[in-house]
């Protein structure tokens, strides 16, 4: 599994590369990642309500948007 860099989600079947698709916060990478930063794209998820974003894909029980973006946060201090 890899971990997405926008909003931390760790469950993404395939990296967040190549139009991959992040079931959590809907970032399309290389598309909208393109002209903004993930800092960028997360703060815009962030301030939308970091709802989920996913149709098809269902909501992890206890998922926890912020906790999520804690922790790829707290990674990138390491």
């Amino acid at each position: 599994m890899y971990t997405c860099p926008v909003c931390g989600y760790d469950k993404l079947s395939e990296a967040p590369e190549h139009f991959t698709i992040c079931s959590s916060c809907g970032t399309e990478f290389e598309y909208d990642d393109a002209f903004l930063s993930h800092m960028e794209l997360r703060d815009r998820w962030f301030r939308n309500g970091a709802h989920w974003w996913s149709t098809i894909e269902p909501q992890p029980l206890q998922w926890d948007p912020y906790l999520q973006i804690e922790n790829v946060l707290s990674r990138r201090l390491k």
